[in-house]
């Protein structure tokens, strides 16, 4: 297909699912285009800067972003559902860094907690999910504490079988590369020349375990904060705050998470006890406090 991606309106409608991430649908557009993701991401009017990022910081959208000219450059894509892509995300972020600019800054304890409660520079993935739709990222996998598919009720992968390497750490693709949308995209260690040496280990193909019902509870209270819908005040009622309190008997002013407090460190979450050392757990298994050491971000 020869797309002319100087338009400045596509020929071809691609519209967003519900609760799918800005960059897997920048790609997974540019995917049946047949183009790159940079050019698309040119065409449909995204600030240069934002093309140079990392996936994370592109799933988080921008200030500039005008979901109006990116909707009517998309063949009249509704509007709501473009800017939905960015908006929960963004704000989780958002929420979560004026959280603890309010607490003690100088802790290391408030730097570390800010840290992992972040979304995170890679993304998990539902392999059930990513074979039904054929390779649509949701924004939710980026979150550290959302680690189960609500949907079939497992456990999300977090990194590719084959290679170890975790998924979508990269920003948007200089050049159109095919089939990566299910596939690892991991560079294979070892290979050097002008062919495609990635992974390309098929994702979806992975066996995952059950999810705790306890954790899938949980996740079903704090997950509004990405929906659009959701008022601001509703969405720290229900994830924020369950996520992060301002008080502490012991460090009175500091974020803090009552199971943490204790010391103890626990890493299962086959058969969590209670919501809480699902939150302790999820802190600590979070992305860049546990990661193994085969894992390479990209």
């Amino acid at each position: 297909m020869n797309t002319n991606v100087a338009s400045p309106r596509f020929p071809i409608r691609f519209d967003p699912v519900a609760g799918e991430s800005f960059d897997g649908w920048i790609d997974a557009y540019a995917q049946r285009l047949l183009i790159s993701g940079r050019e698309l991401g040119r065409a449909l009017g995204l600030p240069p800067r934002l093309l140079r990022l990392h996936g994370a910081n592109v799933a988080k959208g921008d200030a500039e972003l005008d979901a109006e000219r990116i909707a009517a450059r998309a063949c009249g894509t509704d509007p709501a559902a473009v800017r939905a892509l960015w908006f929960g995300l963004a704000r989780y972020d958002r929420l979560i860094a004026q959280r603890v600019a309010r607490a003690d800054a100088r802790r290391r304890a408030v730097t570390w907690f800010g840290r992992v409660l972040r979304p995170m520079v890679s993304s998990r993935w539902c392999p059930i999910c990513l074979a039904q739709s054929s390779g649509r990222w949701l924004a939710a996998w980026r979150l550290p504490w959302y680690l189960a598919c609500p949907t079939h009720q497992t456990m999300l992968a977090s990194g590719c079988p084959a290679c170890g390497g975790t998924q979508r750490y990269a920003g948007l693709r200089v050049e159109y590369v095919p089939d990566l949308l299910t596939s690892c995209s991991r560079p294979t260690a070892g290979q050097a020349g002008p062919c495609d040496h990635r992974c390309r280990q098929d994702l979806t193909i992975i066996a995952t375990a059950a999810a705790p019902d306890a954790l899938l509870a949980l996740q079903a209270e704090m997950i509004a904060i990405l929906d659009p819908t959701v008022s601001e005040t509703e969405a720290l009622a229900s994830s924020i705050g369950s996520l992060t309190c301002t008080s502490s008997p012991s460090t009175p002013g500091s974020i803090y998470t009552p199971s943490t407090a204790t010391g103890e460190t626990s890493t299962a979450l086959s058969a969590p006890r209670s919501p809480r050392r699902i939150l302790r757990s999820v802190t600590r298994t979070a992305c860049g406090c546990a990661r193994s050491p085969t894992a390479t971000r990209y």
